[in-house]
């Protein structure tokens, strides 16, 4: 007999919740204008808004709260984080952020110059704002397959390889960057998910690099 699989974990604390019912969520969502970012938590039952600081924490992770050095400037907590960035990545220089909205804005403070064009597959909302708060252009370059919400294909989250081309070639040396969100994007496309290939940053790579011109002048 084949057992069914047992996560490797116990759990330690619940959060109670609470269903709505049909006619409570329509009431909900019109009051707020069909805006999901209006809709107070309590009333979520299921919340696919995002992934940040929705997972559990693990008993170690608690206990190096306790543990943790909170000084204003020179805390150890920081030198630990950063020798272990540093050891898993290589990367000497690290600059903590809360979030990765956050270190979008430091990294494209830098990357994005007024009137660039920064293509990208189905830009988060907030990596948008950036973009055009530095008044460049987002530039979606997803493939045509995403957009059809009825259409069920592996990959939607893919870079339309021709299009971005096209794009390369049309504004060489204007394009600041060539961003590739990840597979969690599940805000994009109407809720659906969009995966991506797992080949499909190779097949990027291997477009000519005309975007990074402007870059190393």
């Amino acid at each position: 007999m084949e057992l069914p699989f047992a996560e490797a974990w116990k759990i330690k604390m619940v959060e109670p919740i609470k269903k709505s019912t049909r006619e409570q969520r329509e009431k909900w969502l019109n009051e707020a204008h069909q805006n999901v970012f209006m809709l107070k938590s309590d009333y979520v039952y299921i919340d696919l808004l995002t992934d940040s600081g929705t997972g559990a924490m693990s008993d170690r992770q608690w206990a190096a709260m306790m543990m943790g050095d909170e000084s204003y400037g020179g805390a150890r907590s920081f030198y630990h984080m950063k020798d272990t960035i540093t050891e898993l990545t290589g990367f000497e220089y690290v600059i903590p952020t809360h979030q990765g909205r956050a270190a979008e804005n430091v990294l494209f403070s830098y990357l994005v110059k007024p009137g660039n064009i920064i293509p990208g597959n189905a830009h988060f909302d907030t990596t948008k704002g950036h973009i055009e708060s530095r008044k460049a252009f987002a530039i979606d370059v997803t493939v045509k397959e995403a957009y059809d919400t009825q259409l069920e294909v592996p990959f939607k989250g893919n870079v339309d390889l021709e299009k971005l081309e096209k794009i390369l070639k049309e504004n060489k040396g204007n394009v600041g960057q060539r961003p590739l969100h990840g597979p969690h994007r599940h805000q994009q496309h109407r809720r659906r998910p969009a995966r991506l290939d797992a080949e499909h940053p190779r097949d990027l790579r291997a477009l000519p690099p005309l975007w990074c011109a402007r870059q190393r002048r």
